[in-house]
């Protein structure tokens, strides 16, 4: 894993786009916080050079037959956490010069049990895009839709994450 880490950042050297052609881009994401009436916005630009990043605020999308991509580009998951209704993931992954778009998907089939529990799957489609260097990004989703009844908890099983989040509400 470090290894990887290491060739990653050793690529970002190598970018398509150097940091000047990225901070002459304006980035139009909305911010915190969350809530259920926000819209689900599409990521125009991609962050670089950024210590803190912003969070995007992207939907969740059912999909009744969803089966996951293996052949999806690799992202690593940094950080997750779980703040009120919101779900944060801290994402880097390889690219530059196209955008990457990131979808939470579920089946909608929750498991019985006591608390229910979700499957739930972090989709990142790069569009063809090529380049190298190391993004990394936040995104935000709104859980509430997510909810099994009106009394919480519920347990989310995010596909490439060893345990289980708790979800209160």
């Amino acid at each position: 894993m470090r290894i990887a880490l290491f060739i990653l950042i050793a690529l970002a050297g190598f970018a398509c786009k150097n940091k000047a052609q990225f901070a002459q881009e304006e980035r139009t994401e909305s911010a915190l916080p969350l809530t259920p009436s926000d819209p689900a916005p599409t990521p125009e630009r991609i962050q670089t050079d950024q210590t803190e990043p912003s969070v995007k605020n992207l939907g969740i999308v059912t999909k009744p037959e969803f089966v996951p991509n293996t052949e999806m580009r690799p992202v690593n998951m940094e950080s997750i956490e779980i703040i009120g209704d919101s779900l944060f993931i801290t994402v880097n992954f390889s690219g530059g010069c196209k955008n990457h778009v990131f979808n939470l998907t579920h089946t909608g089939a929750y498991m019985e049990s006591m608390p229910p529990i979700l499957d739930i799957y972090l989709e990142h489609e790069d569009n063809g895009d090529a380049c190298r260097a190391l993004i990394t990004e936040k995104l935000g989703f709104d859980l509430t839709q997510l909810r099994y009844s009106s009394e919480g908890p519920l347990t989310l099983r995010l596909y490439g994450l060893r345990e289980p989040l708790r979800y209160e509400y």
